[in-house]
């Protein structure tokens, strides 16, 4: 039972890895979110010729200005569909992390009867626990 709970503390290990590579992507995506606004605010700035003055005499400032606009706007975008996707596999990677968890207690040469999963060992959660602590976790993070 011991050596059981010793798996999942491994996994929980795990899951906290993913956990905090999750708000280093939330980080970015705030980010990623706040340029692109500021380039969404600066185009309709940018379409008025009253926003050039003087340099209106040059030919094409004004469409080359907002064509690097709206290229640094989709570059964002292609960044931010890599960070959702990152994202995806944290998620993906939780669920697997619920399903091995498992199976860890399904499949073990002796299946543990319900009053065994609701053992505790010592100051460690119960097995009943742990199972229950991943599927929140995939369960929360999936939603988000």
């Amino acid at each position: 039972m011991e050596a059981m709970v010793k798996k999942f503390q491994a996994k929980f290990r795990k899951v906290r890895e993913e956990l905090n590579e999750w708000e280093t992507l939330q980080s970015r995506l705030i980010s990623q979110f706040m340029n692109a606004s500021h380039i969404i605010d600066r185009l309709q700035m940018l379409q008025s010729s009253k926003s050039y003055g003087d340099l209106n005499c040059i030919s094409g400032l004004r469409e080359a200005v907002l064509a690097k606009q709206v290229q640094s706007l989709n570059n964002i975008f292609v960044s931010m569909k890599r960070t959702l996707e990152e994202f995806h596999s944290i998620v993906l990677s939780l669920e697997k992390a619920h399903r091995d968890g498992r199976q860890l207690v399904k499949g073990g040469s002796s299946q543990p009867k319900v009053k065994q999963l609701q053992q505790q060992v010592g100051v460690k959660p119960t097995l009943t626990e742990c199972l229950d602590g991943l599927l929140f976790l995939h369960e929360i993070h999936h939603s988000e």
